[in-house]
């Protein structure tokens, strides 16, 4: 920082266009850790302070750093971990972070730098920090939801957009729970996004499939089956309204069936694989109901055969051949 400060005209170079800039002589930048100011100022819960890194190196991308980074930079030079440092989501370039994605802490809706190293999934770079679930719990089971799921109120769409944020994040520390073991707070946090974030009235129903997966994997299947009911019964209204309409429109909002048909499906699938023979069969049998509506093929071998598949021996899922004729529609 103090290179990037000073005026010395060896730190200045001319632009072909007049402009005089100052330049930095190296893109990476290493950030040295003392732990025992870390735990001084109590930046990490103490079960993790073996976790805690002697230094965190930043590589610095592009050709230039404006002076909303090189702030941030100043801000990280002379905080020394006094202070915590959050960042706000929304966006996710590198520089957002100061370049420093995998030295960050979820807790609620924002992200805490902490000296902990939690790599990327490279499947999935939109799951970024780590979780405490302890210091998490707390805080989302102390969130003021106001008329939040109230049926006297209207959700409108930008407070149904930011339910996604609220739940991506309360099912990424159930799961964190229940890969602890602590299944009842992982309970107790599914049923409060359940009734504070309610399906009728969030919709984004392809982003329940975790919260029917999370209760089925602590054994809750009532509650596990009731969001499922809760998402299928939407999908089910979708697919008649669509199928009442004329081939030609049907082909023109191809894209919106075919989604609708793959993620019902889907959820036939999570059934498939947690909830007993007799259920999955009779809710399979609905979907092929519903798959029929659009008459893809009258050749009873390309619907779900699905007693047939769930008795197989093998891995497979029971319901890996979708028709391929539904690809058509959308061609």
């Amino acid at each position: 920082m103090e290179f990037a400060k000073s005026e010395d005209p060896k730190t200045i170079v001319d632009m072909p266009n007049g402009q005089k800039v100052h330049f930095y002589p190296t893109n990476k930048i290493r950030l040295v850790i003392d732990k025992n100011n870390i735990i001084k100022n109590k930046v990490v819960n103490p079960k993790f302070y073996d976790s805690i890194v002697p230094y965190i190196d930043i590589d610095i991308k592009g050709r230039a750093i404006y002076k909303n980074r090189l702030m941030m930079l100043d801000v990280l030079a002379n905080n020394n971990w006094k202070r915590p440092i959050y960042f706000s989501p929304g966006s996710f370039g590198d520089d957002d972070y100061i370049w420093m994605k995998e030295y960050l802490q979820l807790e609620g809706v924002v992200y805490k730098l902490v000296p902990i190293r939690t790599p990327l999934d490279k499947g999935n770079p939109f799951d970024m920090g780590r979780i405490d679930t302890d210091k998490m719990y707390d805080i989302v089971m102390n969130w003021k939801w106001g008329n939040s799921g109230n049926p006297g109120i209207y959700h409108d769409v930008e407070t149904r957009r930011n339910g996604i944020t609220y739940r991506s994040n309360m099912s990424r520390l159930a799961i964190a729970l229940i890969e602890e073991g602590k299944f009842e707070k992982a309970e107790k946090v599914y049923d409060l996004a359940m009734e504070k974030m309610p399906v009728d009235y969030f919709e984004f129903y392809s982003l329940l499939e975790p919260f029917i997966l999370g209760y089925y994997e602590i054994d809750k299947y009532d509650k596990a089956r009731a969001v499922y009911q809760s998402v299928v019964k939407h999908y089910q209204e979708h697919l008649i309204f669509y199928s009442k309409l004329s081939y030609k429109r049907q082909e023109a909002i191809g894209d919106e069936i075919f989604s609708d048909l793959g993620r019902y499906r889907g959820l036939i699938d999570v059934l498939a694989s947690f909830d007993t023979e007799e259920y999955t069969v009779l809710e399979a049998e609905k979907f092929n109901t519903y798959l029929q509506l659009f008459n893809f093929s009258k050749d009873e071998n390309d619907m779900l055969d699905v007693k047939e598949e769930l008795l197989k021996n093998n891995n497979e899922s029971p319901l890996d051949t979708i028709p391929e004729v539904i690809e058509d529609l959308i061609q």
